[in-house]
């Protein structure tokens, strides 16, 4: 009961946290452009974030370990401050430094979040919880947009109230997460990301394939869409069938691979995002098949990553955590920097229509790579599961 009211307690507070940061992501680029910044200024304004996010990943597997309640609360305050910095400052290179250390203190809060949830759930839920986990963190980032549109306010008022809410997520973190019963172990001898890379190939690959889908489907899906043909609103609402189906399909996903296999279903999602994506071209001109096909690509791109958390949790001894997901980390920010570019070049070259093929493409790569083992001490101390 305790496990689970921990795990609780992490869940809630990351969903919190993650409306806050859909919020002022999308508050801060809004504002930047009324106030007559261009778009590379807004991107690179934009980009401190995952900067911050990187560095975190790199120095984060060195430096924590312990209980995990200090370094969570210290990640909230560290966060309230850079919101209530970012709500009272209107200077441009003020935003660029505050916004490089909310990636910082948003991977420490996520790295130290993810370890502590594998440590606190039975192995035999652990699809269950950290697929519900992924679909939170998803959902929150949907829904921060969404309710800044609804409740209308100021750039400043808006990330002050985020500052808010944001402190507001220690409360069940102070209700539900042990002082010091809920700890991280020493790093263990020889981990580290490369380590953890070469081990676990799948697993890096996978988060830079969902980190690419992800991101060149908030910021071209609905372009590609509009290209073919429609309009501005069923680009949108099209985009929010995805956003659903990446929430609404990870608790089905991580209940099934409970029953049947991490690994079988991380496969399974890749070569579903693999056939809804390729399959998108065909139905361009269909609003209702988009729908359906993004509703369940969403899902299974997500339903990927969801598994990638779980093999990490059954693979992986708990003294490798942070330096798992520390990785995890790296390769989604690598994935992102890199991968979402690279498919909007070749819509430039080949047509709207080439998204969903771009996108497909990790997922092939994801496959392949999931044909090589996945070599967990926590595995070998079993004397290894194999699928």
């Amino acid at each position: 009961m305790g496990t689970r009211r921990s795990g609780a307690a992490l869940i809630a507070c990351v969903a919190l946290y993650s409306i806050v940061l859909g919020g002022a992501y999308a508050a801060l680029a809004v504002d930047l452009a009324a106030r007559g910044f261009g778009a590379r200024d807004v991107a690179i304004n934009a980009a401190m974030t995952p900067l911050g996010l990187f560095v975190a990943a790199l120095v984060l597997p060195r430096l924590i370990r312990g209980a995990v309640f200090p370094w969570l609360v210290a990640a909230v305050a560290a966060t309230v401050l850079v919101m209530l910095g970012l709500a009272f400052t209107r200077s441009y290179a003020a935003w660029l430094v505050l916004r490089f250390v909310l990636g910082l203190s948003a991977n420490a809060l996520f790295v130290v979040a993810e370890s502590a949830l594998m440590i606190a759930i039975p192995e035999r839920s652990s699809g269950s919880f950290l697929s519900m986990y992924n679909g939170v963190v998803t959902g929150g980032y949907a829904l921060g947009p969404l309710i800044l549109a609804l409740a209308p306010m100021s750039t400043p008022a808006a990330l002050a109230a985020g500052g808010a809410v944001v402190a507001l997520s220690a409360v069940p973190l102070a209700m539900g997460v042990p002082r010091r019963a809920l700890a991280l172990p020493p790093l263990e001898v020889g981990s580290g990301l490369v380590a953890f890379a070469l081990a676990a190939p799948a697993l890096v690959v996978g988060s830079a394939a969902v980190a690419i889908f992800d991101n060149a489907a908030l910021a071209l899906f609905p372009v590609s869409v509009m290209e073919t043909g429609h309009g501005r609103d069923v680009a949108l609402v099209l985009l929010a069938a995805l956003l659903a189906g990446a929430t609404l399909l990870q608790w089905p996903i991580g209940a099934i691979a409970d029953r049947w296999s991490s690994l079988g279903m991380l496969r399974a999602c890749a070569a579903a995002t693999v056939a809804c994506c390729t399959a998108l071209p065909v139905v361009a001109h269909a609003p209702a098949a988009l729908g359906v096909l993004g509703f369940v690509a969403g899902g299974t791109a997500f339903g990927t990553y969801s598994m990638v958390l779980a093999l990490v949790k059954e693979r992986f001894a708990s003294s490798a955590l942070v330096t798992a997901n520390a990785a995890l980390g790296v390769t989604w920010g690598l994935g992102a920097l890199v991968g979402v570019p690279a498919v909007g070049t070749g819509m430039d070259a080949a047509g709207p229509l080439l998204f969903g093929p771009l996108a497909a493409l990790p997922f092939l790569v994801l496959l392949a790579a999931s044909l090589a083992p996945i070599a967990g001490r926590a595995a070998e101390a079993r004397g290894g599961r194999s699928h």
